[in-house]
């Protein structure tokens, strides 16, 4: 399934050309009905077919802790004027890149991991959603904020049918291409919500602080436990080594932020882990 990779950036790129004729309300009305859809379409059925042990529930406890401390790190004392949108990126991106990876990879189990992880977790990113919806730039109803909310309780729902039946078999065949559709759906609104020209430069001191901040905090906790003796597993080295949220420019967008400082945060964090896996992967050779 390495051809689903392809369907971020193609995603990405339709997006792209057709940003000038997606007006802002536009956006906000699809972001709401069909990716949000999706997603909670995806989370039912994930919860439904998870088989956690208690050790894996751990790990995906810790992991949402360390996006939890990183969160209110940058919440705190991220740059001014964007720290809503800082808040936000101290998150990990489990949608446009640990999913994908998971389904390449790891193939149904993964998904359910990532998918799980996302939606069992969810109240992770509430706090940072609130405070983009607490300063947003753009008025939202009460109706928005709890649609753009939805998705936390999809999952729950389907640990609560596998508590009555037992998941079907159709549901793995379900999940895997669902998966990749939320994905590639997801990397359209990315593209919609990337800023025209080139923003890169007026915040790169800013958003690189974010981004190196980051990179330290989120794997911190597992490497602790990794050096305990337990044992972790590559899945959950992929949620939090990965990129920053996708979603960071595209809620941007979502609530009037500036979108420029978001997709900065988004680039430097792609270089970040292009070099955390050079680093890792070197070492894997010499170790081996």
């Amino acid at each position: 399934m390495v051809y689903t990779l392809l369907l971020l950036p193609l995603g990405a790129l339709i997006g792209l050309a057709i940003r000038g004729h997606v007006t802002d309300r536009t956006f906000r009305h699809v972001f709401r009905r069909v990716l949000v859809a999706l997603a909670v379409v995806r989370g039912c059925l994930a919860g439904w077919m998870f088989q956690g042990s208690l050790q894996m529930i751990g790990i995906i406890a810790v992991v949402a802790g360390s996006e939890i401390l990183c969160a209110r790190v940058l919440a705190a004392v991220g740059p001014s004027g964007h720290r809503p949108v800082a808040g936000f990126a101290g998150h990990s991106n489990t949608t446009y890149w640990s999913l994908p990876v998971a389904t390449v990879v790891f193939g149904s189990a993964g998904v359910a991991f990532v998918t799980v992880y996302e939606m069992l977790t969810a109240p992770r990113v509430s706090p940072a959603i609130r405070r983009l919806q607490r300063h947003a730039p753009v008025a939202t109803t009460l109706g928005q904020r709890s649609t753009d909310l939805s998705p936390v309780v999809a999952a729950l729902v389907g640990l609560g049918v596998r508590a009555v039946t037992a998941p079907s078999s159709w549901a793995a065949t379900v999940l895997l291409p669902l998966a990749v559709a939320v994905g590639a759906f997801g990397a359209i609104t990315f593209g919609l919500a990337v800023p025209a020209g080139r923003p890169v430069r007026r915040h790169l001191a800013r958003a690189s602080a974010v981004v190196v901040t980051r990179t330290l905090l989120l794997p911190a906790p597992l490497l602790v436990l990794a050096l305990l003796g337990l044992s972790v597993p590559t899945v959950a080295w992929v949620v939090v080594t990965g990129l920053a949220p996708f979603n960071t420019v595209v809620l941007a967008r979502l609530y009037g932020y500036d979108t420029a400082f978001g997709i900065t945060v988004i680039g430097l964090s792609v270089v970040a882990t292009a070099l955390t896996a050079l680093v890792v992967g070197t070492g894997a050779l010499f170790v081996g």
